[in-house]
């Protein structure tokens, strides 16, 4: 009778982590399975946070950029930008990405330099 419990002790201990570690398993294939892409029709460009619950972002949706305002409570389309605006916003933002690059370029020398 006690055998018979301590073998049903031992088994426990084996298979309990056993199947512990399968559903944890599980549960992280199933997790990759059904997230839908992210990015796909719609892109969020900038954001810039105001306070704690508002922001601003420009967001482009298919081919319509918008500027778009998002609190805790609302999110309000401010306005639709035309072509033009847009290329001057990605002419900014390759002129802030190349001056970025040149930085750290020369940061890069330096360090080595410094060896």
């Amino acid at each position: 009778m006690e055998s018979e419990i301590i073998k049903s002790f031992l088994q426990l201990i084996i298979f309990l982590p056993c199947i512990l570690i399968l559903i944890y398993l599980l549960g992280r294939v199933t997790s990759k399975i059904y997230v839908t892409p992210p990015g796909k029709y719609m892109k969020v460009i900038e954001k810039l946070s105001l306070s704690k619950e508002g922001s601003i972002l420009i967001v482009k949706i298919g081919e319509k950029v918008c500027v778009v305002s998002s609190t805790n409570n609302e999110i309000r389309i401010l306005r639709e930008l035309d072509d033009d605006e847009m290329k001057i916003l990605e002419e900014k933002s390759n002129n802030y990405e190349e001056s970025i690059k040149k930085y750290s370029d020369i940061w890069k020398n330096r360090r080595k330099h410094k060896k």
